[in-house]
Order: structure tokens, then sequence, then C-alpha cells
């Protein structure tokens, strides 16, 4: 479910470096986009401006 994406980019959001503030943040701008995780997650963080260091 796209519940269970948004979770899944979220920890893995989380798990790089990012609040879970600017995870939901990143996560909400793409809700009902209808992606998968890694499509997701890289648009997400592209949307968090990339690399973290």
């Amino acid at each position: 479910s796209q519940d269970a994406v948004a979770a899944e980019v979220s920890a893995a959001l989380v798990g790089l470096g990012w609040s879970e503030a600017q995870a939901a943040k990143a996560i909400e701008k793409l809700a009902g986009s209808g992606l998968g995780a890694s499509d997701m997650l890289r648009a997400a963080l592209v949307s968090l401006g990339g690399g973290r260091g």
C-alpha cells in the first residue's frame, strides 16, 4: 500500500540522516504520486537536496 511505501521511505530517509519531520514533509509532497519505494525515495532525496556531505 502507499502507506507502507511512505513508512519505508521515511525510515530510509531517517537512516540517511534526515529528521522525521524533514522526511514527513518530503513524503507529503509526493503523496498520491503512486510511486514505488525506490522512486519515491529518489524523489524525496531530490526534494531534500540530494546528498548529505
